[in-house]
Order: structure tokens, then C-alpha cells, then sequence
């Protein structure tokens, strides 16, 4: 009885782990091949680790800041593929984004909404220029500044305390 429970609690936490790597793995894929080519405004946000709730709204501020600045993508192509991980009945044109494209929209957007400065960091993080045009730190440091006991709070204030630590840097 006892050796099938710890059997049972080993492979469960073996799962979890090949799990675990899976994700990482893809998500490493994932920036790997954005610092490689141009991307999709949502496909670099998502490298960049914004969640999926953010990721339509941010891109769509920065093509907006995009259309603002005259900046023309670096590709285009033909897609079936959704933010939401499906696939379209109809093809769609997807604009394709080099870093540095994307690195000079994130300098020039200054979104309102908590949620969209913290993934704007998130991205300034990963493209490697801040949103003030400062050497930017690395997404772990970034992850640091909001304060560690904040494990108690919501989503929601812990945007609102991301935003806040950005607030200051972002001007």
C-alpha cells in the first residue's frame, strides 16, 4: 500500500516536471526564432511572456503606434493561425517584425491601462531597449521589482504594482 503511493506521488511529480520542461522548452523556441526572423506583434509579445489577455490589445496599440510613426513591417504574409491558439477558416495578412521594429513601437507607446504597461515592459524587457530608451534589465529583475510579499494580492494589484514601479521609469 505504502510503496504504491510513493510510486504514484513519483510519477505524478515526473509528470509535472516533463511538463514543466515541455513548456519551457517551447517558450524558449518561441524567443528563439523571434530574435531570429520578423514576428507577428502578438508572437513577439507572447515570447516576451505578456499573458494572453493582453496580447491583442498591446499589438494593437503598437500598430497604431506603428501607423503613427510611418514604420512599414519588415515582412508580410498569409496566416490561418490565431492569438488564440486555433486556426482561422480564412487566411488573414499578418504584418512580420524584426526586434528592432518592435523595440522602437514599444519606446513610443505609452499605454494607459495597468495591464498594458506592464506588458510593455515585459516586451522592452525582451527586445532589449527600455521604454525610456535605458539599457533594460532582464525579465527576472523586472519580475523582482514588484515586491515579494505581494503574493497575497490579486492579478489585478500586482499589475497596478508593475505599473507603478514602471510609472517612474517609463517617463
Amino acid at each position: 500500500m505504502t510503496n504504491s503511493l510513493i510510486r504514484r506521488e513519483r510519477r505524478t511529480n515526473r509528470r509535472n516536471l516533463r511538463a514543466e520542461l515541455r513548456r519551457r522548452s517551447a517558450a524558449q523556441r518561441l524567443a528563439a526564432s523571434c530574435r531570429r526572423r520578423p514576428r507577428s506583434l502578438a508572437t513577439v509579445a507572447l515570447a516576451a511572456g505578456v499573458a494572453k489577455e493582453a496580447v491583442t490589445g498591446v499589438a494593437n496599440g503598437l500598430r497604431s503606434v506603428a501607423k503613427r510613426l510611418g514604420l512599414a513591417p519588415a515582412a508580410t504574409a498569409r496566416t490561418r493561425r490565431t492569438v488564440a491558439g486555433g486556426r482561422a477558416r480564412k487566411t488573414r495578412s499578418v504584418a512580420r517584425w524584426t526586434l528592432a521594429q518592435v523595440a522602437r513601437l514599444v519606446g513610443a507607446y505609452r499605454p494607459r491601462k495597468a495591464e498594458y504597461v506592464a506588458a510593455t515592459a515585459l516586451i522592452a524587457a525582451f527586445t532589449g531597449v527600455a521604454a525610456d530608451d535605458k539599457p533594460a534589465q532582464p525579465a527576472y529583475k523586472l519580475a523582482a521589482t514588484i515586491a515579494p510579499h505581494a503574493a497575497h494580492l490579486s492579478t489585478t494589484a500586482r499589475l497596478n504594482n508593475l505599473a507603478a514601479v514602471f510609472a517612474g521609469t517609463a517617463r
